[in-house]
């Protein structure tokens, strides 16, 4: 709703400043009662004094990348969830079907064998033509994500790098969205995550690395393990991968 309300307010002529929700929350925790009415207070100080951040709101382009990687990724997600199932579902009737099946050949190679037997065919077959279903829109979604990669002047050129292909260039273009918020170059890897932050306290030292919806969403597109922040993917990335490897690193030297 944040999308529709800060660019309907503009159109009709306010200024309007979206802040950042964690150091709002912040503010108003030092807060003794929390109301509405304080908590409007609150934030109407915050904005008088000017200690907030105001957050980039993506514009609605960025956001139509988005929605149609998300639609993209959720339906090759069911689609091979129906796989998998069908899988379990067949095994138990002592139906195998090899290791590694592509997405295309999964429904000629398992159809045949599930028609031989009536009863797994009457409960199976349904199974089978939702999953052919879904994987037909998917493909219709993947064109449209390739066509839309190779008609935009950045993604061509990112993809003139080696092992970055469609997916990997429009997610990271619709992440960016507006390059020009980005004061430095290095400050665009800690926005994904890629630095680990630095914590210290006399002779403690914490170093680790946190990463928001936004981060995880390009981290899996780039190569990156989201399970493993410190995961080293490529040469570029070995020093500051490096460092932060040691999640949670102190020092108690003298």
């Amino acid at each position: 709703m944040s999308q529709n309300l800060f660019f309907g307010l503009q159109s009709k002529g306010f200024e309007v400043v979206c802040m950042e929700a964690r150091q709002v929350s912040a503010a108003l925790s030092a807060m003794r009662n929390k109301t509405d009415k304080t908590d409007a207070k609150g934030i109407a100080q915050i904005l008088r004094t000017g200690l907030f951040s105001p957050v980039h709101m993506k514009s609605r382009e960025a956001q139509g990348l988005r929605v149609l990687l998300s639609t993209r990724k959720a339906l090759l997600k069911k689609t091979m969830d129906l796989a998998n199932e069908v899988r379990r579902l067949i095994k138990i009737f002592g139906v195998r079907l090899p290791r590694t099946v592509k997405h295309g050949a999964f429904d000629g190679l398992v159809r045949p064998m599930v028609e031989m037997d009536d009863i797994l065919a009457h409960a199976i077959i349904p199974l089978l033509d939702s999953r052919v279903v879904l994987f037909q829109h998917y493909l219709e979604l993947d064109r449209r994500v390739k066509r839309a990669s190779s008609q935009d002047k950045v993604c061509m050129r990112m993809m003139t790098v080696p092992g970055v292909g469609p997916i990997a260039a429009l997610t990271f273009k619709a992440a960016v969205d507006d390059p020009s918020r980005f004061k430095r170059s290095r400050t665009v890897a800690a926005h994904f995550g890629l630095t680990p932050r630095r914590f210290q306290s006399g002779r403690g030292l914490w170093m680790k690395t946190k990463m928001s919806a936004a981060q995880l969403e390009v981290r899996p597109e780039a190569g990156l393990s989201t399970t493993n922040p410190t995961h080293a993917c490529s040469g570029a990335l070995r020093t500051p991968n490096q460092i932060a490897k040691r999640s949670v690193t102190r020092t108690n030297d003298p």
